[in-house]
This record gives C-alpha cells, structure tokens and sequence, in this order.
C-alpha cells in the first residue's frame, strides 16, 4: 500500500441493506412505470408520476454510492444495479417495446370486440359503463364510428386526455387531424393521443 492510498474497509451490513432498499424501490418504480406502458400503450402520465415517486429510492442511491466509493472496497458489485435499472428501463420505454408487447398480448382480444363493437357500443346506453377490460387495457367506452370503425377510449386521465385504439376495417388511413396523433399498429389498428 502506499503511503497516499486510504485503506478501504469491507463493506457493513447497515450499508449492504439500504443499498438494497434503494435498489429494491428503484427497480420498483421502473416497474410500475413499465407496466403503465403495457396497460396504457405509451402512458406519459404513469411514467412522469413513477420518475416522480423514484427521484426519492434514486437520491438515496446516490449518496450510498459515492460512501461506498470513498469507504469500501467492491462496493460497484450491489452499488451498480441502480444505473442498470433505470438506463435499461428508459431504453425499453423509448423504444417502445412495452406498448408493443401490451398490444401483442391484447390484440386478439381486441380483434373480437372490434367484430362485436356494436353490442359493446357504451354510447347507447343512458349512462356508459365506467370500465370494460380487454386484454390487458382497462376502457371508459367504446363507440362504433362510421364505416365499421370502432373506438375504443382508455380509462386514463379521461375525458381530459383522450387516448385509446381505433379499429378502421376498409383500409382508411388516419394521419394527425386537429390535435390528435395516430400511431399506426398494422392492419386496421392505430393508437391514438390527443
């Protein structure tokens, strides 16, 4: 050892337990934020309120690393899943894979309401339903449209945000009209976000 080298000493178990901790709260988080995604598609909302309740789990990471740097030797082994967590959350989110495998699990289901769109039409009853649950999506109505199409309008942050699927049998193609966004998923299929 050198003379300038600051002897490191193994790593404690009060250290070990809330590294543990905020890890175990992160990868929570990212979770949660990831399956906001499959069960709202692409769920901006669920994800900023997840980001919001980690900033805490992360916070607490921070300090326990850079301790861990300074203090103890091998701390990167449990102190590095942090990093690993989120950077691998954020890369699944942005590429948008959980909405897809959401989409991929529910769409069979979705195919048949589209095909029954008429009995599951909400709008004609006196007063919608608050929930219908296909596949893994939660809805606040349905409506048939025009030409066979039927939408289909997320439960969340309804009617203020509107979000949902929208079932267009004659090969219409929907582009953005007024402020309304469409993300073509093959087929008849589009998601769309106001």
């Amino acid at each position: 050892m050198s003379v300038n080298s600051v002897a490191r000493r193994p790593i404690p178990l009060a250290w070990r337990v809330a590294i543990a901790v905020a890890t175990c709260s992160t990868l929570g988080c990212c979770l949660w934020a990831l399956w906001a995604d499959v069960t709202g598609y692409d769920d901006i909302n669920a994800s900023f309120s997840a980001a919001i309740a980690g900033v805490l789990p992360v916070a607490a990471w921070l300090v326990l690393a850079v301790i861990g740097l300074v203090k103890y030797e091998r701390w990167w082994l449990a102190g590095l899943l942090v990093p690993v967590i989120i950077s691998s959350t954020l890369a699944l989110t942005w590429a948008g894979i959980p909405g897809r495998i959401g989409w991929a699990v529910s769409r069979g289901d979705m195919e048949r309401a589209a095909a029954a769109c008429d009995t599951l039409d909400t709008s004609k009853l006196g007063v919608p339903r608050q929930r219908v649950e296909i596949g893994v999506y939660t809805f606040h109505h349905i409506e048939r449209e025009t030409k066979g199409a039927c939408d289909f309008h997320l439960l969340r942050d309804y009617p203020s945000i509107q979000r949902g699927f929208l079932y267009l049998p004659h090969g219409e193609r929907r582009n953005g009209e007024y402020d309304h966004t469409y993300i073509p998923l093959g087929d008849f299929w589009y998601f769309y976000h106001l």
